[in-house]
């Protein structure tokens, strides 16, 4: 690829090309991003939403990490998507880097992710198992009978 991908904070003029990532995967109903950010937009939480862009200003790639309450500095990676006709091109790893580096400001000990395991989502899966995250659990039908929940974790070094 000849462009340069820039991670960076998300700002609210960023939500109708996000909507489009999110309509493009698939992933939920594009119209719960605006209950989703109130509270990143009013700064009354420490979540993180971030998008990926490439130089022409074109943001392909979202993510939204949160920390996972009533834990010593344990977040969760909650979404990552990046548009269909970009992924296969390491953007994900580069997401969650960016990711796990901003954690550094909330001295972070452990990130999360969590996601299906149907085969559709076993290129997300091999993305977070070449971030040196571990599969540590298999939730059963956890979705719904016969999509189960897996889980991946990574200690941070910070």
């Amino acid at each position: 690829m000849k462009n340069t991908i820039s991670i960076r904070a998300m700002k609210y003029e960023d939500l109708k090309n996000v909507a489009l990532i999110i309509d493009d995967n698939g992933l939920f109903p594009s119209d719960y991003l605006g209950d989703m950010t109130t509270k990143y937009f009013d700064g009354s939480s420490e979540e993180r939403w971030f998008v990926a862009e490439l130089e022409d200003n074109q943001v392909i790639g979202v993510a939204y990490v949160a920390p996972e309450i009533m834990t010593d500095k344990t977040w969760n990676l909650l979404l990552i998507a990046i548009f269909k006709s970009y992924q296969n091109l390491k953007l994900g790893q580069s997401i969650i880097k960016a990711v796990e580096e901003e954690l550094e400001a909330y001295k972070a000990r452990i990130l999360l992710i969590e996601t299906s395991g149907l085969e559709n989502y076993a290129a997300a899966r091999k993305c977070y198992l070449n971030s040196n995250y571990q599969h540590i659990a298999t939730l059963p039908d956890y979705y719904e009978d016969g999509d189960d929940k897996l889980v991946f974790m990574k200690k941070l070094s910070i």
